[in-house]
């Protein structure tokens, strides 16, 4: 059969033509995804890319109603068991599936996905299409619903194959857009004067930018690869922690949205040449906050710590960075001033058991094995925060 079967779609439709402004950054990708919610009487949509050379997710993308738990753990592990994904696959570009003939009503309690992921997530049917499958990417775009709303017909497949033709031609502007992004904003001009290796990347991990140390870092190898314009590392579980981290920014939300917004986070990444780990900070650069020096999208700006730093590091920094709580934080500090443990216990009126056993989750969470492995890492983390 055809590539794509094409409908008469009106090309000013909303919904399709959210596809291409979300595409060219021009309204977020959780609009468009909505659309699709409503015109399909879904609970949510999500559309995920994933690195052949790898078969990590490369990105994802959600409508607003989509349970953010559920997508966490989808993009961390449960992709690899998605029976969806694997006959996905295996149909021509444009093509539906149907979950009601993937997993039968016979062998949902007995499926590993659906047991153990799909229906605690509150999931139960679900349609979707293959939008790109090329040497680099392969990408999907699913809408789901829950037990108590009615099995997809065939109807819901035939308006997913309408929309998947539009959807595989926008994911390929996107990845246009993302890798002839221009370099000349004041945002990027600044970086280039920076000595830390910095990064530029919007939310689904594709590179918009990297200053002159983060290319060398690129061409080093062991911490980043860059395949098909999309930014990964090259440690899987750094790779899942950084794609977590940049979902939570929600960097594709509506500016409009009232509430806080998360707009900075520092976590280790792992150097797999060294193995050893790298801290990392991860600003959000929205342009309502940035005076639009970074441009007219939000954007993430990565940094990473790298050298021999000084400075005494910001305690709630320290605590994202490795997951520390207060206690681990408040040692860390002490360390940093260059106390031993009997001087830490002291000044925190503890005892010197109960600082080593700090110290011990301090290593454990660090990732080194020796009190000078930690405080060379706590001192990057210093730098970090300079």
């Amino acid at each position: 059969m055809p590539a794509y079967t094409r409908f008469t779609m009106s090309p000013t439709d909303p919904v399709v033509s959210g596809f291409y402004r979300a595409a060219a950054g021009l309204e977020p990708w959780q609009g468009a995804l909505d659309r699709i919610v409503s015109l399909t009487d879904s609970w949510f949509c999500q559309m995920i890319g994933v690195d052949k050379a790898t078969g990590r997710v490369a990105f994802s993308l959600q409508s607003s109603d989509a349970p953010i738990d559920g997508v966490l753990d989808y993009v961390r592990e449960y992709h690899r068991l998605d029976p969806h994904v694997r006959t996905a696959e295996t149909l021509p570009l444009g093509q539906a599936y149907n979950s009601s003939r993937i997993v039968p009503s016979r062998h949902v309690a007995t499926n590993p996905f659906y047991r153990d992921f799909f229906l605690p997530h509150g999931a139960r049917y679900t349609v979707g299409v293959k939008t790109i499958d090329d040497e680099h990417l392969f990408s999907m775009c699913a809408i789901l619903r829950k037990p108590d709303q009615p099995i997809y017909s065939a109807a819901a497949e035939r308006t997913m194959e309408a929309l998947g033709y539009h959807l595989a031609q926008s994911v390929q502007v996107m990845r246009k857009v993302s890798t002839l992004a221009t370099q000349a904003s004041i945002g990027q001009l600044l970086l280039e004067r920076s000595e830390r290796p910095s990064f530029l990347v919007d939310s689904t991990k594709a590179l918009r930018y990297a200053n002159r140390p983060g290319l060398e870092v690129l061409a080093r190898g062991g911490v980043f690869v860059q395949r098909a314009g999309f930014l990964g590392c090259v440690d899987p579980v750094s790779d899942a922690l950084l794609l977590d981290r940049l979902m939570a920014l929600d960097l594709q939300a509506d500016p409009a949205h009232e509430g806080p917004k998360q707009t900075r986070l520092a976590f280790p990444i792992r150097d797999a040449a060294t193995d050893k780990p790298v801290p990392v900070s991860l600003w959000a650069l929205r342009p309502e906050g940035t005076m639009g020096v970074f441009g007219t999208h939000s954007l993430a700006l990565m940094t990473l710590a790298m050298r021999q730093p000084h400075p005494q590091p910001d305690p709630l920094v320290l605590a994202s960075m490795f997951d520390l709580t207060p206690a681990e934080s408040s040692v860390a500090l002490q360390l940093c001033e260059g106390k031993v443990a009997k001087e830490v216990a002291r000044k925190l009126r503890v005892s010197e058991q109960t600082i080593r056993y700090h110290l011990k989750g301090l290593f454990r969470k660090v990732g080194v094995d020796s009190q000078r492995e930690l405080l060379h890492q706590l001192r990057l983390a210093a730098e970090l925060c300079s």
